[in-house]
């Protein structure tokens, strides 16, 4: 079977065929232990990751993932220095790719600000748990509002993602100080336009990417996932 996909739906259609039998859940293992198909992450030009540069290192091409810190709003100075990052400090022809990713998965960061905001006094842990539960509703599904204002006013976190990648088939040590050199003009030209950024890792990564296939819209708090030995 030479279609990666063929192999894949293949295996989904065992499982559904197996979870149909009595002994739904031991005759699934049983299915998949004998099963023979190729991995997702082979799908993927990635091969390694290189933890001493930061950099992604694919079947023909190099590259680099930053993560932004938003910025509440923008001023003639941000735009013109961001322009003029875009204009002069870029490789012509080689996309710089800017993702902005929103998820409810605030918990930590609320339990975080409130221990700045905690009360005191004999009621301090009625009133804790009350303005706990007040924000933590709100991320959940949204502030309450006055009768008659319908505005989606909720707690999410707004997270920006920097890429670029170019072409490196031989991944020569030319190549990768030119691209570490690339990361220290695009970062010094964020920090220029008052946008702070730090490298995201193969281990962040794959926490990125986990979260947004494995979305879970109960959940208020990110789950852990182990990179495998792909990475």
């Amino acid at each position: 079977m030479n279609n990666p996909l063929e192999a894949v739906t293949q295996a989904v259609n065992s499982l559904v065929t197996a979870l149909k039998l009595p002994d739904e859940s031991a005759k699934a293992n049983e299915v998949l232990g004998e099963m023979s198909f190729p991995q997702f992450s082979r799908l993927l030009p990635y091969r390694d990751y290189n933890q001493e540069s930061g950099l992604f290192m694919n079947d023909t091409t190099m590259g680099f993932m930053l993560e932004a810190i938003p910025i509440n709003g923008a001023n003639e100075s941000i735009v013109e220095a961001l322009d003029h990052m875009l204009r002069t400090k870029l490789p012509r022809g080689i996309p710089l790719c800017i993702h902005l990713m929103s998820s409810q998965l605030v918990g930590d960061r609320i339990e975080y600000g409130l221990r700045e905001f905690s009360w005191s006094g004999e009621q301090a842990e009625r009133f804790n748990a009350i303005t706990r539960a007040y924000y933590m509703k709100a991320a959940a599904t949204q502030f309450p509002l006055p009768e008659g204002m319908n505005l989606p006013l909720t707690l999410r976190h707004y997270r920006v993602f920097i890429s670029y990648c170019s072409p490196s088939k031989k991944k020569s040590r030319a190549d990768i100080l030119e691209m570490e050199n690339l990361v220290k003009i695009i970062r010094a030209s964020l920090q220029g336009a008052s946008i702070t950024t730090q490298t995201v890792d193969a281990q962040a990564f794959i926490d990125i990417v986990g979260e947004m296939i494995n979305h879970n819209p109960d959940s208020l708090y990110p789950k852990k996932t182990s990179a495998g030995p792909v990475f």
